[in-house]
Formats: structure tokens, sequence, C-alpha cells
């Protein structure tokens, strides 16, 4: 097959003796004539090649070549990295091969729960949601994806507001928190409403009590962006997310903790005292005041 470099790839082109060029391309072991017309050939030959990409099946491991460049961001790059890795493993561990044969997204999520992984759960279906959709947009696949979106922010956001109020909270809160954030998700759905009925009042005393010393910690140690939370946490709130069958898959994956707050304000305080040491003495970024380490 002749080709020219003006053509793509898999578009051959042949002379015969009257010199009018003949447009051909061969797909599993055929030859297709695409005509003597350039324009009508490069059509033809897209159709074909669409029309070949339909009849394939698609691997899982052509999904994940769907999921995006890596972003240039070292945090975002570090995301997106852990959530192809936790697809990878899935997809793996469960000899999932044949992107037809995808799981359900309910056999992931419990998959999922019984690995402790990195990435989100929510953000890593978002991340197979969208390469599925750039492989629809490129005709490789035509069917929905058969996993639905799913937004664990919102209560995940509120899982970390009520362990920073943990931290503060008298009890019964403190009580009521503790099994909200680490006891098993069914031990939780019904305690902690029988909780919240029974000692209703002091609870609410004690949220009120927990909120200041709370926003006080989190806007010395750096992490404001947590304060809206921490207002708006409600008991009822607290209910609700006991009763959520995403508890389990929004709990934040480690512990608050306050304690390196007053070390590392110490060590700022003598780096101001002898400015000789403030190149010897390196300081973390504030935002890594109040850190999450993982228990």
């Amino acid at each position: 097959m002749r080709t020219s470099p003006m053509l793509p790839t898999g578009l051959g082109v042949r002379h015969p003796r009257d010199g009018s060029p003949v447009y051909f391309a061969v797909t599993d072991g055929r030859r297709h004539d695409l005509g003597d017309d350039l324009r009508i050939a490069l059509i033809r030959w897209v159709r074909l090649r669409h029309q070949t990409v339909a009849s394939s099946r698609c691997t899982t491991a052509d999904l994940l070549a769907h999921a995006g460049t890596t972003p240039s961001v070292p945090v975002a790059a570090t995301r997106h990295i852990a959530e192809l890795a936790v697809l990878a493993l899935f997809f793996v561990e469960n000899n999932l091969r044949w992107l037809d044969e995808l799981s359900n997204q309910s056999d992931f999520l419990a998959w999922f729960q019984r690995h402790n992984r990195p990435a989100p759960a929510d953000s890593t279906v978002r991340l197979l949601r969208r390469a599925w959709s750039v492989m629809r947009a490129q005709s490789a696949i035509h069917n929905e994806c058969p996993w639905p979106s799913l937004d664990l922010r919102k209560p995940r956001l509120q899982l970390e507001a009520a362990d920073v109020i943990g931290t503060f909270a008298a009890k019964p809160l403190k009580r009521l928190l503790d099994i909200l954030l680490h006891d098993a998700a069914h031990v939780a759905a019904v305690q902690v409403p029988d909780m919240i009925v029974s000692h209703e009042a002091g609870l609410i005393a004690a949220l009120a009590a927990a909120v200041p010393p709370a926003i006080q910690a989190l806007v010395e140690s750096g992490r404001t962006d947590l304060r809206p939370a921490v207002y708006q946490l409600k008991l009822s709130d607290l209910g609700q997310l006991a009763a959520s069958p995403a508890l389990a898959l929004a709990r934040p994956t480690g512990c608050l903790r306050f304690e390196r707050r007053a070390t590392m304000l110490n060590a700022k305080r003598a780096t101001q005292t002898n400015p000789d040491q403030g190149n010897a003495l390196a300081l973390p970024d504030a935002s890594l005041i109040l850190d999450q380490e993982q228990t």
C-alpha cells in the first residue's frame, strides 16, 4: 500500500496506469475502495473508522486511558493519580477486563469500604463517569454510564466539622460524636438518634458551647475554610448523617489534631526573637498547622 505524508494513517492510495489516484483502506483484512476524490475518500475513511471502533469491544484499560491528562498542580495531580490507582486496583482485583462487564456501583462501593483507600469514593466515581463521557463523545461506546453520579462533599464537610467540634465538646455530645465518627455505621444509625431523643436539650447546649472554641482554634490554625461548616452544623444534621447510607464513605480518613499549633507558634516566636537563625528553621505553611493524620 502506497501512502502519502498528507494522508492519515490507514488511508492508502494507488495510481493505475491512467495516473488518477484511487484511495482505499484495509480493516480486518478487508480492502475498502473509497473512490478517487480525496474529500469524499476522507469522509468515507472517517465513517469507516467510527464503525470499526464502535464494533470493537472496549476494555477497562481503554477507560483508564481516556481519564484525562495528569493536572499540573501538585495537589490535583496527586489526587488524580490516586483515583486512577483505585480504579485500576478495582478492575484487577475483580478481574474486570471488558468494559461491558463493569460491575454495579454498589459493588464498587462495597469493595471500596473494605479497603482503606486514599482517594474519596465520590471523586473516583466522577473520574470514571468523565472518562466514560469522553469515550461516548468519540463513539467508542454508545450506552450510558452504569454508575450514577455520587456526591459526598456536603456530608464529608459536615463530618469534618463534627470532628473539630468533638475536640471541645462536653458529654454527652462528645460521646455522640465519637459514635458518629468511629463506630460501625449500623451502630451509629441506632444509637445516635436514640441519644438525640433522650438528651436533646443537653446536646443542643453542649453544641452551642463547643462552637466558639472550635472556631477560635480554626482561626489560629489557619483552617478558616471549615468555619462555615462548624457554624452551620445542627443537631438535626448529626441525626441525618447517622441515618445516611453514605456515612461510612463520607467519614474523614484521619483524626484532626491541634497539638502542633503551640509547638509551631513557639518556633515562630523563637525565629522572630533571633533573626540570625531565620534561615536555619523552616516553618511549614499555616494551613498545615491543623493536620489530618492517618489513624
